[in-house]
C-alpha cells in the first residue's frame, strides 16, 4: 500500500493521508483512495473520489457505492471503465505508481430474466383481478346487508353485546367494501 502524502498547501487536503486499496481491486478503485485508519479512524467505510475529492460510503469492500458515484458525477469516466475490458491499475494522473501491470476485469453478470409474459396473459392476468375484485366488493355488498338486519334485531332485543359486535363487523365490511370500490374504480355508496 502506498500512502498519498497531503499537500501542505492545499486547505481541503492538509491532514488527509489516503492510501491505494490494494492489488486485488475492481475496475472502479482506479478513481477513489481510502483513507489510512490510523489517521482517520472515524473514516473506516469511506474512500474518496480523486476526482472531485467527494467521500463516498463503502461497506464490507462493495463497490456499488462507487459505481453509483461514477455514474452519476463523473459519466465521462464511469463510461470509459464500462467500456475497458482490464482494470488498468494506472491512477487518473497517469502514472502505473501502484501496481506493475493489468488484472482481469470484474464483468457485471447479467441476472437470470424470467421470460416475459405474452400481452394475452397480461390482459388475462388483469381481468381475473378485476373478476376477483368485483366478487369480493359483492361479498361485502351482502355481507353488509345481512348484518345491518341481524343489527335491527339486536336493537328490537335490546341486546348491548351483540350490537357492539355487530357494529364493529359493519365497520369492517365498509371500510373492505370502500377498499374494493377503489380498486374496481366504482364511486363510494
Amino acid at each position: 500500500m502506498s500512502v498519498t502524502p497531503s499537500q501542505p498547501n492545499d486547505p481541503s487536503t492538509d491532514a488527509v493521508r489516503l492510501i491505494e486499496p490494494g492489488q486485488r481491486r475492481a475496475k472502479c478503485w482506479t478513481y477513489f483512495k481510502i483513507y489510512d485508519l490510523d489517521h482517520h479512524p472515524d473514516k473506516s467505510h469511506k474512500a474518496r473520489c480523486s476526482l472531485c475529492e467527494a467521500d463516498v460510503r463503502v461497506t464490507d469492500g462493495s463497490t456499488s457505492g462507487l459505481v453509483r458515484h461514477l455514474r452519476n458525477k463523473h459519466a465521462k469516466e464511469s463510461e470509459e471503465l464500462a467500456t475497458t475490458g482490464t482494470a488498468e491499475c494506472q491512477s487518473p494522473s497517469g502514472g502505473h505508481d501502484h501496481c506493475n501491470s493489468s488484472q482481469p476485469a470484474l464483468i457485471k453478470r447479467k441476472r437470470a430474466s424470467m421470460p416475459e409474459a405474452s400481452k394475452t396473459e397480461v390482459v388475462e392476468a388483469k381481468i381475473k383481478k378485476e373478476e376477483h375484485n368485483l366478487k369480493m366488493w359483492e361479498h361485502a355488498c351482502d355481507k353488509l346487508k345481512r348484518l345491518k338486519r341481524e343489527m335491527k334485531e339486536a336493537i328490537d332485543n335490546g341486546d348491548v353485546e351483540e350490537i357492539e359486535e355487530l357494529e364493529a363487523d359493519i365497520r369492517g365490511f365498509k371500510k373492505r367494501k370502500a377498499n374494493f370500490a377503489t380498486l374496481l374504480g366504482l364511486g363510494l355508496d
